[in-house]
């Protein structure tokens, strides 16, 4: 085996490995609740917050319900259980 083929062999299982790492390690919830916290995202449609637009709410036990859209501002309120 050349030299050459040993760096795009490397280079390829080097690329290769940093793609799975950043593909697992993304979380599925951008705002995950830690345990034992109750967490409320509540979704806006300006920048003043006076309208609200949807929301999400993660309960102590995990579970998570939502309601309308997602705006483009929002706040995040953590309350522990």
């Amino acid at each position: 085996m050349t030299t050459r083929s040993r760096i795009v062999i490397a280079a390829s299982a080097t690329l290769g490995i940093a793609a799975s790492m950043l593909l697992t390690a993304t979380p599925a919830h951008a705002s995950a609740c830690p345990l034992d916290f109750d967490c409320r995202v509540t979704y806006y449609s300006d920048s003043d917050r006076t309208e609200a637009v949807g929301g999400e709410w993660t309960t102590c036990d995990g579970h998570t319900s939502t309601w309308g859209t997602k705006g483009p501002y929002r706040t995040h309120d953590r309350i522990p259980c």
